[in-house]
């Protein structure tokens, strides 16, 4: 067997279309498309995401114009959800081996402009446009994560 790093032994791996060596995720051994498994993990990230965002905004009013109020709900579900989509996307869909915490620092880079695009397109819809938070991030929500998926597959899970 040829060692290819420490503790990594070749016939464990697999080349992917693009020729990049690794493990193919848990979910990618049941569904073969890489970009189905990111939607299906990214739809339940999402979908968690929304509820704490929703939750909050039944919980303490909905923050429609309020700026600071409408960033901070907006702050804390992302905060809630950036550690899961991490593990998740890692472990199911874009498997890995390396460094966690260059990783993480890498996901959050493609996280971050997201999360600011949705904040400002959040007050856009809300502030400007008037629409309610709720469905207001749902839509914006949508809008932000199709380039989410080519940051996360070129940049921050790229071997």
């Amino acid at each position: 067997m040829t060692q290819l790093g420490p503790n990594v032994d070749e016939p464990a791996l697999e080349r992917d279309p693009q020729g990049r060596l690794g493990r193919p995720g848990l979910l990618l051994r049941v569904i073969s498309n890489q970009k189905v498994a990111f939607l299906l993990v990214g739809g339940f990230n999402t979908f968690v995401g929304f509820c704490w965002f929703s939750l909050w905004v039944l919980l303490w009013g909905d923050p429609r114009g309020d700026v600071w109020r409408t960033t901070q709900f907006n702050t804390l579900g992302w905060a809630c959800g950036v550690l899961t989509a991490f593990f998740a996307y890692r472990w199911f869909v874009f498997r890995v081996q390396g460094n966690l915490w260059r990783d993480f620092i890498r996901f959050v880079a493609v996280s971050l402009p997201a999360f600011v695009a949705n904040t400002a397109l959040l007050l856009l819809f809300t502030k400007v446009w008037h629409w309610p938070s709720i469905p207001a991030q749902l839509v914006v929500t949508i809008l932000v994560v199709i380039p989410q998926f080519f940051g996360y597959k070129n940049f921050s899970f790229k071997r």
